[in-house]
């Protein structure tokens, strides 16, 4: 409408009529294609699933796009190369000096979260209902890291502590290479995730902690050099999207019956669940574990041990679990968990903020004076006394001249 007013009041003629037909049309475009920009990847997660559900056998392996090679080799090593070179490992200084709450946040990443998971694993396996492959990546998505960039972010908008959030998604997320590896050996024995140890330690330090170290020695010339070109978390998610699709595909084509949609409802609302009870579970036992902690610090915990990473977590399983066929199905929780986790924290951060982050003491204004105010009626008369003074003064002076 206001498009069409100043056309009128501008061109002084008639608008199109095809122009207010599609002046409509092209806003809600706009709105659209915005909205697609701002979370393309979460609607990238989305459409991966669904293609590797619909054309599993591109994906599940051989031409055209040789999966073997290019989804576990080469997309794994750049995901971790650039995981190396976008890390701000210079950071962690700052937030060292509160060790308290960066030691509370890993050892709820790596200890609680673990255990919560693979309770609910366990839980939801009593009803012989979902298929024991989801059930075994419920395990494995309690054993990733926490995220490091959404994190960071979701912990600034609840009014959360930033830097103890950023270091703690550092240092989980270098410590994940190995410790993620030594929970799963943990939660599921060494039968069922290792025949050949020595090949898959081989493996593990090709693809991933060789590639993170040498992104991490290069970072102080490359990162800027790449940050001129596009973003770096651009290209990693792009790589994710492929890495997904061929773990999918492979597990659909495989087991076509893998993947029912009762199943995910149900894995759905236990992750969730699960999700809640680790927030309020990490914001009630920092106090009592470290008195000191004042609620920013606190929340900043609370929310570092809720996430699970993404980025880490899917090239991890595509190296772990390489040759089994249900590697896809292991992706599925995290798949659920990742998005569910960053829509409900955006929503909820705001009011968390209202309600926790203002730690200000109000300022009370102080009196004055201590002698009542006058009614409201003596300061009128008081008022139009002194004008009608000035008006007979006024009135003096000019019959004088």
């Amino acid at each position: 409408d206001f498009i069409i007013c100043g056309y009128r009041l501008f061109i002084g003629a008639p608008v199109p009529e095809l122009f207010v037909v599609w002046a409509p049309v092209m806003v809600t475009v706009g709105g659209i294609l915005k909205l697609l920009k701002k979370h393309w990847f979460l609607i990238g997660i989305l459409c991966s699933v669904i293609l590797a559900v619909l054309l599993p056998k591109y994906g599940a392996g051989g031409p055209p796009l040789y999966p073997k090679i290019t989804a576990k080799w080469i997309a794994v090593i750049i995901i971790f190369f650039l995981q190396g070179v976008s890390i701000p490992v210079k950071k962690i200084k700052t937030a060292l000096l509160n060790w308290q709450a960066t030691l509370l946040s890993i050892v709820w990443i790596f200890i609680l979260t673990p255990i919560e998971f693979f309770a609910l694993s366990h839980l939801i396996g009593m009803f012989g209902i979902v298929n024991s492959d989801i059930l075994k990546g419920i395990i494995i998505l309690g054993c990733l890291p926490t995220t490091i960039s959404s994190g960071v972010v979701l912990t600034e908008a609840a009014g959360g502590n930033q830097a103890i959030s950023l270091v703690a998604a550092v240092a989980t997320n270098m410590a994940g290479i190995l410790v993620s590896p030594l929970l799963l050996l943990l939660f599921l024995g060494s039968k069922e995730l290792l025949d050949k140890p020595w090949l898959f330690l081989a493996k593990l330090v090709l693809r991933v902690v060789v590639p993170f170290v040498i992104g991490n020695l290069v970072q102080p010339w490359l990162k800027p050099l790449i940050s001129k070109v596009c973003k770096i978390g651009d290209i990693n998610n792009t790589l994710m999207l492929f890495v997904i699709y061929t773990a999918v595909a492979k597990s659909t084509f495989q087991k076509p019956d893998g993947i029912q949609i009762p199943q995910l409802l149900i894995v759905f609302g236990g992750l969730f669940s699960v999700h809640i009870s680790i927030l309020l579970i990490g914001f009630a036992t920092s106090k009592p574990c470290s008195k000191s902690l004042p609620v920013p610090d606190r929340l900043a915990v609370a929310i570092m041990s809720s996430q699970k990473t993404l980025a880490l977590g899917v090239p991890l399983i595509n190296v772990m679990f390489e040759n089994d066929p249900s590697n896809g199905l292991y992706t599925v929780p995290l798949l659920l968990y990742h998005p569910m986790t960053l829509i409900f924290m955006s929503v909820m951060s705001t009011p968390i903020r209202q309600r926790l982050g203002g730690t200000k003491d109000k300022v009370k204004p102080e009196k004055l004076s201590e002698e009542p105010e006058p009614p409201v009626e003596e300061e009128l008369a008081a008022g139009c006394g002194d004008i009608q003074a000035g008006c007979d003064e006024e009135s003096q002076k000019e019959g004088t001249a």
